[in-house]
């Protein structure tokens, strides 16, 4: 078999079918995670990749569209989770800052990034404020969440010893001990005007890392069906759109009306020049590409031959 025939073999095949799948499945993974910069148009893109491709490798059956689709579902969302748990997994937590109200913290971080469950993690920051203000009039906060919705608001205290002159700089501490959980924190400054409290955060992150993969992948996997759903559920929509219209030509046929023709085959494509090609065809129709050896002359023939020529009078 030469390398022509091994993929039409190939392409003919159940494996074929099982390739563009895992193809799909990455690919509806990596933009329901990676497409967040398209906004609502990955989620559009992926459910039309996910038809338009089998459609344009001839298939034309609804059940095997949605065949595809439930398993679709499935692998991409372990692809999603094992791509998402390993994100948050890997990165230590880096420092974080804010602004608000004629003043900054900076450098607000925990140390260490990652350890064991029960060990004591040290949150700290730095806050500063120009002028000759009074201290007392600002509080800092750490906000210790478990992604299962545990908040846990721990203030921070100045480091002893420390000045007192906001102007410059000044350090604030809180030493937690932490289970095994994954944790997301951000920091507050709450700033009393006297008659009023405003705040103003910082943007989240994810430590103290505690948890081993296995947390992560579990909570991927749940983060990963949750963010899917949208994308299969167009999937089935353009699906049902394309078989009510699939029906309606049947129906229009059967009345006897005028419908347009199109091969329902699941053909191939010739790997010569690229036309479409019909499933039983052993040429192509355009570059003449030999697929398969042309079958014997049927033995039929010559009796219907020999009858014809019985039937003539001498």
């Amino acid at each position: 078999m030469n390398f022509l025939e091994a993929i039409v073999a190939f392409r003919k095949s159940v494996f074929f079918r099982i390739f563009y799948v895992s193809i799909l499945s990455l690919m509806v993974a990596a933009l329901t995670l990676y497409g967040f910069a398209l906004g609502c148009l990955s989620i559009l893109l992926s459910s039309i990749v996910m038809f338009a491709l089998p459609y344009w490798l001839k298939e034309r059956k609804t059940r095997t569209f949605a065949l595809n689709g439930l398993v679709i579902f499935i692998v991409a969302t372990l692809i999603f989770g094992a791509l998402f748990a390993q994100t948050l997994s890997a990165n230590d937590p880096i420092p974080v800052a804010a602004s608000g109200f004629n003043a900054s913290l900076t450098n607000a971080t925990v140390t260490p990034g990652r350890g064991s469950p029960g060990a004591t993690y040290n949150f700290t920051a730095i806050l500063t404020v120009p002028g000759a203000v009074n201290v007392s009039r600002y509080a800092v906060w750490v906000n210790l969440t478990t992604v299962d919705g545990l908040e846990t608001p721990i203030q921070l205290q100045p480091v002893q010893g420390s000045d007192t002159n906001l102007s410059n700089g000044k350090a604030y501490f809180a030493t937690v001990p932490v289970e095994e959980h994954i944790y997301l924190f951000w920091f507050s400054v709450a700033v009393d005007s006297g008659t009023s409290t405003s705040w103003f955060v910082t943007r989240w992150q994810i430590g103290p890392i505690t948890a081993g993969y296995g947390t992560f992948f579990g909570f991927s996997l749940y983060y990963g069906a949750i963010s899917l759903i949208l994308p299969i559920s167009f999937f089935f929509i353009i699906l049902m759109l394309y078989w009510w219209t699939q029906r309606a030509r049947a129906e229009r046929k059967r009345l006897g009306m005028a419908v347009e023709t199109e091969s329902t085959d699941s053909g191939f494509m010739c790997t010569n020049c690229g036309a479409d090609v019909p499933a039983d065809a052993k040429n192509c129709p355009k570059c003449g590409a030999v697929f398969e050896e042309p079958p014997a002359a049927s033995p039929a023939a010559e009796p219907a031959e020999a009858g014809e020529g019985a039937d003539e009078k001498p």
